[in-house]
């Protein structure tokens, strides 16, 4: 429950200083050099897929249709050359533990060993697609600067920004805040460090505590590089399912079978290897957002509160294990465990004493759809 957090703590012992941050900066992850150009990766997944579709089922069509002679025959040529055969898999699976192991790199903060096969700057040509998308649909509800609503939450992330500056993976960082008048609770933060929060979610939360946990939250994914990380998961599974498909489509009696057998595959990939990953992914931005809150002064005491307000405004439809995000009280529950050492990172800091309880909530409106 709390395996990101013994190596998290130290980065952040470090004194508060409450300045309004408005800094220009990049980020960089690895050398450009050395990465796929992701565009080739989006074109090359259906293509690739298809071929091993077409390359196995021709195989199988192949070997039912030879005689038994030449069956025979066949086999007892890999018999003989099953050196020279063995050690060209031998040679191709090293090439590729090769190619992945050039591609580990360490987690900002936490230092968990992760591959990264996109540099930031690749991953930001794929997220402006949907940045300019989102900005499309949502373009005269973008609120100008002296809405309440941008005061805000500008508010809240000048006092993220400036506690947690401190850090270079945070300093490093271009950041730039957006307020969308929507009825949604959500926020997004991009590599780049475009941060977006919808005025749904303002409305939603008691207060800035809460407001902070949330931002905080997305602000990790920007600092951690989840989306550069996912991204490249998700890549490492495509080479994994696409020689899924061609061993069950060469190797499956029937189209039938093989159509069954792929279908299958792909359903264990997700649910055993896919979506605990970004389940993961996000409880470690909830550990981590938790401690920029904590080092900015604001009530971590009510992260457990907020997940537990939203699991009744919006009660989960599907199971978790079926979900990108984890449910929302094993959400809370998760937090609640590092409620004492987010409140000791507090007192490092020098922030002001809390008060022994909780402000009770207040009464406030359903949001159609809710998603963080």
């Amino acid at each position: 429950m709390n395996k990101f957090l013994p190596l998290i703590l130290p980065k952040y012992l470090a004194r508060t200083k409450l300045t309004v941050y408005n800094r220009l900066a990049s980020i960089t992850t690895s050398n450009t050099t050395r990465t796929i150009p992701p565009l080739i990766w989006l074109i090359a997944k259906p293509i690739t897929k298809l071929g091993a579709i077409i390359a196995g089922r021709g195989f199988r069509k192949w070997w039912t249709s030879l005689p038994k002679m030449k069956r025979k025959i066949f086999l007892a040529h890999l018999r003989r050359h099953r050196v020279r055969y063995g050690s060209g898999i031998g040679i191709t699976t090293f090439t590729g533990f090769v190619y992945y192991d050039y591609h580990i790199q360490e987690t900002p903060l936490t230092g968990r060993k992760r591959f990264i096969l996109f540099t930031n700057e690749q991953l930001i040509e794929i997220e402006k697609l949907e940045q300019e998308q989102l900005f499309t649909i949502y373009e005269k509800d973008i609120l100008d600067p002296y809405s309440p609503y941008v005061n805000r939450a500008m508010r809240v992330a000048n006092r993220l920004f400036s506690a947690n500056k401190e850090m270079p993976e945070v300093d490093c960082i271009n950041w730039k805040l957006t307020v969308i008048d929507a009825n949604l609770i959500n926020a997004v933060a991009f590599p780049s460090g475009d941060l977006i929060v919808f005025s749904g979610l303002l409305d939603f939360v008691e207060n800035d505590d809460e407001l902070a946990i949330i931002m905080a939250h997305e602000m990790s994914h920007a600092v951690l590089q989840h989306a550069a990380e996912e991204i490249s998961h998700s890549r490492l599974l495509d080479v994994i399912s696409i020689s899924l498909v061609l061993v069950v489509w060469a190797f499956l009696p029937s189209d039938l079978t093989a159509a069954i057998g792929q279908l299958v595959a792909d359903r264990l990939l997700k649910f055993t290897l896919e979506l605990p990953y970004s389940r993961d992914l996000e409880r470690e931005a909830d550990h981590v957002g938790l401690m920029f809150a904590a080092k900015a002064c604001f009530d971590v005491r009510y992260s457990p509160v907020f997940w537990r307000r939203m699991g009744l405004a919006n009660p989960e439809i599907i199971p978790e294990f079926l979900s990108t995000h984890p449910a929302n009280e094993s959400r809370a529950q998760e937090l609640e465990a590092l409620i004492p050492a987010a409140l000791r990172l507090r007192q490092e800091c020098n922030c002001y004493e809390l008060p022994p309880h909780l402000v009770p909530p207040r009464p406030h409106l359903k949001i159609k759809k809710i998603r963080v």
